[in-house]
């Protein structure tokens, strides 16, 4: 399942404060993974491995992790900053990583972030647009995403 949420300037932080940052703390005290680049322009501009707290301020405000750079042209000032896009396992397969032994979660936790990165690169080969133009009605396809990824548990 696919939710969808806004990334505001109120909420830019959270993944990197809450989750990332507070992965040692989370429940009971296995902590969370920590993030990761994800998307085909962070293949792109080669990044990978884990994300840091620079990486992933760099990534919300739209500039290169490495230079500072802009990534894009930002026309005007929008109050959504970037996207949340959740995939979530269904409850069955939750269940069943619960009560199924190391190799089993193992395998469910590889299968849950392989299929996640085939839906990423689905919706950057269908969806991955920008609008140009008066008024934003001119839509040019986009070269992919620049992710962060984080598993929550």
């Amino acid at each position: 399942m696919l939710s969808i949420g806004k990334v505001t300037a109120a909420s830019r932080n959270y993944h990197q404060l809450q989750v990332a940052d507070g992965r040692e703390d989370y429940y009971a005290g296995q902590g969370e993974a920590p993030g990761r680049w994800a998307g085909a322009v962070a293949h792109e501009l080669e990044l990978t491995g884990e994300l840091t707290r620079e990486g992933h301020q760099a990534l919300v405000a739209a500039r290169d992790p490495r230079t500072g750079e802009p990534l894009g042209e930002r026309v005007g000032e929008s109050k959504v900053l970037a996207y949340d896009l959740t995939f979530s396992a269904p409850k069955s397969v939750s269940v069943l990583f619960a009560v199924g032994d190391d190799e089993l979660s193992g395998a469910l936790v590889e299968a849950h972030e392989a299929a996640a990165a085939a839906a990423l690169e689905h919706l950057e080969r269908e969806a991955c647009a920008v609008r140009r133009g008066h008024g934003g009605t001119e839509r040019q396809d986009a070269d992919g995403f620049l992710a962060a990824a984080y598993r929550h548990r």
